[in-house]
């Protein structure tokens, strides 16, 4: 057998850390050279350039959050050149603006298979105009150079068989796959002991409400912020950080509530904080497949969350959580305390979580995606020669 090579691209390092770990060293014991472009975090992730992780060959460009950008066409060249100097079988693509650059950039290989996992489109049911404009328009034209498209929610995935199919991506190599998975050994009550010393601190007999999510526009923070008013006798813990941390601050201090929500920052021990928490909230204006709520349903915690994309495709309302409308801080504030109020319905969610999750897990999704990550356009996989 040939030398084979496989590239990751993403924006951001977390993304690659929090997300591709187990694809990336099921490459490696397949005997893949393992490279990944995208922007370090060296003081965040510095343990990931070395030891067991010694095996991925980061390749640093920084890209830019802004739709037009000088550096979007530094990013371009440097990724072709960097793209001649290497023989890869197959690149896969994450992240909308680097998936469009490096599939521009590698439209005309020939022998390199071009794979796009979108983690949730910017265009969907709701979206503004301009986004659809924008990114629909940008992916309708990339697909054109898209060997294998890969989705992680049921909208996302109707969407495309519906509109991206061309002559290069057939409507075969459109699949549907249920996210990138969870660490159930990572995540489960059991794994997660409760440490000495409580992590989330709240006065007695109040309720510990959790969020995990970066602090952005996205996400949505604010509406459960709103929220807060009208909960009693409960605190919101923020996990994360963002660019409108400070916004978010003066937020809670203007409206008087920082006894009622506390901001944690970045963390790493995430499964010992579900396994403190009572109940998982998260108001998102959209997401793809919610890495959040799916590591909180294996922690057995009922999930308050909006009736968007890929949040109700793990929530069914009134069944393992509620669905709560967008932009409505007291509908959400009246979910989150009806559910408290009702212990049995709570154990009957919570129990539900656990074991809806299994289709969702690493265990299950890591083996069926790395057939299609090591699949040709025609089907056949690298496990089937």
């Amino acid at each position: 057998m040939g030398h084979k090579a496989i590239c990751y691209v993403a924006s951001v390092q977390s993304h690659i850390i929090n997300f591709h770990l187990p694809y990336l060293k099921a490459f490696s014991e397949r005997g893949y050279e393992v490279f990944v472009v995208t922007e370090p975090d060296l003081e965040r992730y510095q343990e990931y350039h070395k030891g067991d992780y010694g095996f991925i060959q980061w390749v640093p460009l920084r890209t830019s959050k802004k739709n037009l950008s000088r550096i979007h066409y530094q990013w371009y060249k440097a990724f072709k050149d960097f793209m001649k100097k290497h023989s890869f079988e197959r690149v896969v693509f994450n992240t909308p603006i680097p998936s469009f650059l490096g599939r521009l950039a590698l439209k005309s290989f020939k022998n390199t298979t071009l794979v796009y996992i979108a983690h949730g489109y910017h265009f969907y049911q709701g979206a503004s105009l301009k986004n659809w404009i924008l990114y629909y328009t940008a992916e309708k034209i990339a697909s054109r150079w898209t060997d294998i498209l890969i989705l992680l929610n049921g909208e996302d995935y109707v969407l495309s068989q519906k509109k991206l199919v061309n002559s290069r991506l057939k409507k075969e190599c459109i699949h549907y796959i249920r996210g990138i998975g969870v660490n159930l050994e990572d995540f489960s009550p059991a794994a997660a002991e409760k440490p000495p010393q409580s992590l989330l601190k709240t006065p007695m007999n109040h309720h510990k409400l959790i969020c995990v999510a970066e602090l952005t526009h996205r996400k949505n923070q604010v509406q459960l912020i709103e929220a807060m008013k009208w909960i009693d006798n409960s605190v919101l813990f923020l996990v994360g950080d963002g660019p409108l941390e400070d916004n978010y601050r003066q937020l809670v201090d203007g409206k008087g509530l920082k006894d009622r929500v506390k901001f944690l920052g970045f963390r790493r021990d995430i499964p010992q904080l579900l396994h403190e928490a009572d109940l998982a909230v998260i108001t998102s204006r959209h997401e793809g497949l919610p890495r959040f709520v799916m590591e909180a349903m294996a922690m057995g915690l009922p999930v308050v969350c909006t009736d968007v994309r890929g949040n109700r495709d793990l929530v069914k309302d009134g069944v393992n959580g509620l669905l709560v409308p967008l932009h409505h801080p007291r509908r959400t504030a009246q979910a989150i305390e009806g559910l408290l109020a009702n212990p049995r319905l709570f154990r009957q969610m919570a129990q539900k979580n656990q074991r809806d999750i299994l289709p969702y897990s690493t265990a299950a999704v890591v083996p069926a995606l790395m057939k299609l990550l090591t699949s040709n356009p025609g089907g056949s996989s690298e496990s089937d020669t």
